[in-house]
Parts: C-alpha cells; structure tokens; sequence
C-alpha cells in the first residue's frame, strides 16, 4: 500500500528543521519577512505526526488490500500569503507578520497571482479516514505546534510590531 502525503508541517524536532523545510517557509514569515510566491499553488496540508500516526494504521489494517493508495492530508490548504494572518489570530503577540509574497525567481518582479484553478482542488482523506478510523489534526492545533517549536526548538525569533 502507498500513502502519498500532501505539503508536510508541523512542529520541528531539532534546530536545523527551521530551515529549508516548509517548516522554515512559515519561520521566514514568522520573522516577519514574506516568504517565496510559488507558482500560486496552495500547501495543501498534513501533519507530520498524522503521517506517521496513518502510515501505522495502514500497515496494522486488515481491511487493506495489497496495492491500495491513499492520499495523507487534512482537507486544509492555505496560500504562503496567508500564513501571517492565521499566525497572528493564534499569536496576537506576533503582529505585523507579511500578508504578501515575495515574486518567484525569474518573475521578473512581477505580482504574484493565484492561479483560480487552485480554488477548486480538494485533497479528499476519507478513505484512509474509513480503512483506519483515523482523523486528522486540526489546522489550528498543526499551526500552533508548530509554531511554538519553531520558536521554542528552531530559535526563530518571532517578529512583533
């Protein structure tokens, strides 16, 4: 059986996960710089402990047959743009956080616009939800994980107005 994960985030375990990761994607905005526009293409989300937690249940199912797929994301998907926003409704105390996105390389300085395909694509986990009974974390419990271990373990300091 495979299970393909959507965008992985959640909390960092050791300091370099900070950088370099889509972990440290949400570390750039918390420091208060706006992070790369990529493509226009939204995170769709998972947590990493539901990765692990639904690759387990997966492999101790009986339900399961050999060869099955299943896709490993939490139905949330947020645009870089938005990570400022939704940490400063968390973290009232880190304001000013970008709600903008830097042009991607070779942009040309261009503005980044959202590609309105994107609207329309939903990762659906229901069938790992009905193999497993499992259920996936809530996208304000992920946020706020992570981002207090970014702060906490990473070392990132977050930004406030």
């Amino acid at each position: 059986m495979t299970g393909n994960p959507g965008d992985i985030v959640g909390p960092v375990l050791s300091a370099h996960q900070a950088h370099d990761t889509w972990q440290g994607k949400v570390a750039t905005v918390l420091s208060g710089e706006p992070t790369i526009h990529e493509g226009g293409r939204p995170w769709m989300l998972v947590d990493a402990r539901d990765v692990a937690m639904a690759e387990i249940l997966m492999a101790e199912s009986g339900n399961i047959e050999s060869g099955e797929r299943f896709m490993l994301s939490s139905g949330d998907k947020i645009h870089p743009e938005d990570w400022g926003p939704r940490i400063t409704e968390l973290f009232p105390d880190y304001s000013g956080l970008p709600t903008v996105t830097e042009p991607a390389i070779g942009a040309e300085g261009q503005p980044p616009r959202n590609d309105p395909m994107w609207l329309r694509v939903y990762l659906r986990h229901d069938k790992v939800a009905n193999a497993t009974g499992f259920r996936f974390t809530s996208f304000d419990d992920t946020l706020s994980d992570m981002v207090t271990s970014l702060v906490e373990v990473g070392g990132v300091q977050p930004h406030s107005a």
